[in-house]
């Protein structure tokens, strides 16, 4: 009687089985998932590839640590080393179909040129400031990435004075250059159409850690060069970023920000010049500046 009853039981989900996967059958195919589903998020470290027979100290440092990084926070930590816009562009998208994922943060890791008399950040050998940001081939990078940008998307230009705008001194001190980090952050907003664009007014240090969830992302460097009066501006503004939120169209001050261990963005609740012993260290660097420390390549 038992061995029937296990029988009937068999049977009958059997047929309900065969039943329910009939009418499966019958339903339209779900279509494939579209960027407004999606639900993961990745955060990226952008790096640029070197020239070869160039060796530059920090940069092959960044790509040791985040490599070693990604190996524990792999699913949502991805760093990229690039040669150019288009092809961070075409390794970010990758990654993000494959993980059916939007940016949660990305941090372009660059050098800015203070000399140069303006804010900019480097893609290998791209250079993204207020002026090329507009050409149509630069633009294009951004463009395409801008479905896969969220209102909490979090994009940070990652070099010294990137969101820079103050005016700087130029060659011989005769007159002064507009940095424009501000007209540079707006444009890329602009392209993206979405997210919180960040960039810094002076230096972006990583001491004591860049993924440590520190105060880290401040400046005080020591070499002679840039106790010239000729930095001035950027002495003046240590500490100080800029966040342009595309939703609202609105430019305005950023408190430090820093990353944690898997590249997410932290923007602190406190301004970071707060210490009265830190910012009598720089008031008092900025009253001994003097000129003629800082070489001009000629």
């Amino acid at each position: 009687m038992k061995c029937k009853i296990i029988l009937l039981a068999f049977l009958y989900n059997t047929i309900v089985s065969t039943h329910s996967n009939s009418q499966n059958l019958l339903l339209p195919l779900k279509p494939p998932v579209g960027i407004k589903a999606r639900i993961n998020k990745v955060n990226f470290f952008i790096i640029s590839k070197k020239e070869k027979g160039r060796f530059d100290v920090p940069t092959w440092y960044n790509i040791i640590r985040t490599k070693l990084k990604s190996i524990f926070h792999g699913k949502d930590f991805m760093p990229i080393v690039a040669n150019n816009g288009n092809d961070m562009c075409a390794q970010v998208k990758k990654k993000l179909t494959k993980r059916n994922a939007i940016i949660g943060t990305i941090w372009f890791d660059s050098h800015g040129k203070f000399r140069k008399g303006y804010s900019l950040f480097t893609i290998g050998e791209d250079e993204y400031n207020y002026r090329s940001i507009k050409d149509s081939s630069m633009a294009a990078h951004f463009i395409e990435l801008s479905p896969f940008i969220g209102p909490e998307s979090n994009i940070i230009i990652g070099s010294c004075y990137g969101g820079a705008t103050f005016r700087r001194l130029t060659n011989g001190y005769k007159d002064t250059a507009q940095m424009k980090g501000d007209s540079l952050m707006i444009y890329i907003g602009t392209l993206l159409k979405n997210g919180v664009v960040y960039g810094s007014e002076s230096w972006v240090m990583s001491r004591p850690g860049l993924f440590l969830k520190q105060l880290s992302l401040y400046g005080n460097p020591g070499r002679k060069r840039f106790h010239d009066s000729y930095y001035k501006p950027a002495w003046e503004s240590v500490g100080k970023w800029n966040k342009y939120v595309v939703a609202g169209s609105d430019f305005k001050p950023a408190n430090v920000i820093s990353l944690t261990s898997n590249g997410k963005l932290i923007e602190f609740q406190k301004p970071f010049c707060i210490k009265k012993k830190y910012r009598k260290s720089i008031k008092k660097i900025i009253a001994n500046l003097r000129p003629g420390l800082f070489k001009f390549k000629t």
